[in-house]
């Protein structure tokens, strides 16, 4: 097995969780297997709440991976990817429901990712349930600037898989 660097280590990580919850939550059928109802948690309520209410697809998942997509690795694949990443700023940019800012390195285009992980990392977002189903990215800046675009929830996974694609092309360069 290759010894990873600290940085390699923390991506593949991060997108190996990620890639576990998109499989657990594709098949929910494992709440009602044998396997999960063997399982005992520290506080049975959760579990509960789990099977009963909130599933394995939930808003606390979405934050976890897209955390996991979008923060953790930060410079260490944006830089590397900076195509990849102006692609999903593009494809932000054709499915955002609204969005302002008056950042100034926003000109001539808004830089979506980078508002979106600050968001995220800062615990900035809103999620929406009616009257859709939207979450709110803000960005505040130390110099007054802010920035705020709401997409619909029905693109988090979409946006989800890109993220995932670019983790799962770094993964492809190192050594096995």
């Amino acid at each position: 097995m290759a010894k990873f660097s600290q940085e390699a280590n923390l991506i593949l990580q991060s997108a190996c969780a990620s890639v576990l919850m998109f499989e657990l939550n594709r098949d929910n059928r494992l709440l009602e297997s044998d396997f999960f109802n063997d399982l005992e948690f520290l506080t049975p309520e959760v579990k509960d709440i789990i099977v009963n209410q909130i599933g394995i697809g939930n808003q606390g998942t979405f934050l976890m991976v897209i955390y996991a997509l979008l923060v953790v690795p930060k410079e260490l694949l944006q830089n590397q990817y900076a195509s990849e990443f102006n692609g999903i700023d593009a494809y932000i940019a054709k499915i955002v429901k609204t969005s302002q800012t008056n950042y100034k390195s926003d000109v001539p285009t808004i830089r979506y990712i980078n508002h979106m992980r600050n968001a995220i990392a800062h615990a900035k977002i809103k999620i929406l349930e009616e009257p859709e189903r939207s979450v709110i990215f803000s960005d505040d800046s130390p110099r007054n600037e802010h920035c705020e675009f709401e997409l619909p929830q029905s693109e988090l996974i979409p946006l989800m898989n890109k993220l995932l694609k670019i983790h799962g092309k770094y993964i492809k360069t190192l050594p096995r």
